[in-house]
């Protein structure tokens, strides 16, 4: 008879489900790429927050401007990393609140228990 091994831990299952989904690991590589431009903008970005170049306006993607350039000549690649900055800090505190508010939910009901839990899945399953 072969010894039983201790069962896995929950933190070690969800390490190794998680690696084994290639898909969810490249969504990991992308996210953390677009978090390093957008928030590294200030030193990635080619060109300043809103310069103008009027000369350049309306250009297509060139070797000096991969995503082209807007009406005023600004630089459409360094304006996306500037905006995607306030897109993914909105996108993170949404995420914060919502978990905070759900565990708060959560433990409330679970530590009172019947009537209080009947009230909050209500409450939570009419949102």
């Amino acid at each position: 008879m072969t010894p039983r091994r201790p069962p896995a831990r929950t933190g070690n299952l969800f390490r190794r489900r998680f690696f084994r989904h290639k898909v969810a690991l490249a969504s990991l590589i992308v996210l953390g790429v677009l978090m390093i431009a957008c928030f590294g903008a200030p030193w990635l970005a080619p060109y300043k927050q809103g310069a103008q170049h009027l000369l350049e306006s309306s250009e297509g993607p060139t070797a000096q401007h991969w995503f082209g350039t807007d009406d005023l000549g600004r630089d459409q690649l360094s304006e996306i990393m500037y905006a995607g900055r306030i897109s993914l800090m909105i996108g993170l505190v949404v995420a914060l609140l919502s978990t905070i508010a759900g565990v708060t939910v959560g433990a409330t009901a679970g530590y009172f228990g019947r009537f209080t839990d009947q009230g909050l899945s209500a409450v939570t399953i009419s949102f």
